[in-house]
């Protein structure tokens, strides 16, 4: 297995976080889709090669980027009807998206003008998501306070992309990036929820790349694999630490 090693913040493109030499912001396509989507992510996402949120920003059109300063901090809410918004968040009590979106669509047929009943206008879906570790993310959706009334959702599908890269710590798991995919796949978007996958992948593989790791063997060991992922608890500490050192210089 490739060693990581580590590369100084001066040394990292701004826009992908690998270094300069492998900058992939030139390759990453534009997903045009009409889903609004408000992505909340706390500070570290943005030193890590593997992070979702530095996809996100250079991939998705509609997309208004929040982030997470701390506790003392919070993030203002968007200037946006937040009616019919889903945070997508694995928590008890949380619904299936599949479930809300079908609700949606329903009221959407519903909502046509008849003579004795005009339309009335129905707020766009909004899919609110919060690329963070676990632990991070449960705390930041208490921490902001327009979240708490809003729907927490879960996804029955399960990860579409073999994660390649790192661990996960829940077996359904997956990045932020996936979990929007779906979203987009779910509201009818398919092409662009396929673009955005594409783009994903893409990323795992040239990381892969740069770490001297011969990925048809990765993505074989994937598939034959019971276990969800395949860095071992030592590199992925390795991968922590490496992030650490970053977010002190």
């Amino acid at each position: 297995m490739g060693q990581r090693s580590l590369v100084p913040i001066e040394r990292r493109c701004s826009g992908c976080a690998l270094s300069k030499a492998w900058c992939i912001c030139d390759q990453m396509p534009k997903v045009d889709h009409q889903l609004k989507i408000i992505w909340i992510y706390h500070p570290l996402e943005l030193l890590k090669t593997t992070s979702s949120t530095v996809i996100a920003r250079r991939c998705l059109n509609h997309v208004q980027l929040l982030q997470w300063e701390g506790r003392g901090d919070p993030i203002p809410k968007p200037n946006l009807d937040l009616s019919n918004a889903w945070v997508l968040m694995p928590e008890e009590g949380a619904t299936p998206l599949e479930d809300e979106i079908e609700k949606f669509k329903n009221l959407q047929n519903q909502n046509h003008p008849t003579q004795n009943h005009p339309t009335q206008n129905l707020a766009p879906p909004v899919l609110i998501a919060i690329d963070a570790t676990w632990r991070q993310a449960r705390r930041m959706v208490k921490k902001i306070e327009w979240l708490q009334p809003l729907k927490k959702v879960i996804l029955l599908q399960s990860n579409p992309n073999p994660n390649i890269l790192r661990r996960q710590h829940l077996e359904e798991g997956m990045s932020t990036l996936d979990a929007v995919a779906i979203g987009l796949r779910l509201i009818g978007e398919t092409q662009e929820a396929q673009t955005l996958l594409d783009a994903r992948l893409f990323q795992m593989k040239h990381i892969l790349k740069t770490r001297g790791i011969v990925i048809e063997q990765r993505v074989e060991q994937v598939q034959s694999s019971t276990r969800p992922w395949l860095i071992s608890d030592e590199q992925d500490q390795q991968d922590q630490q490496d992030e650490q050192g970053d977010e002190l210089k």
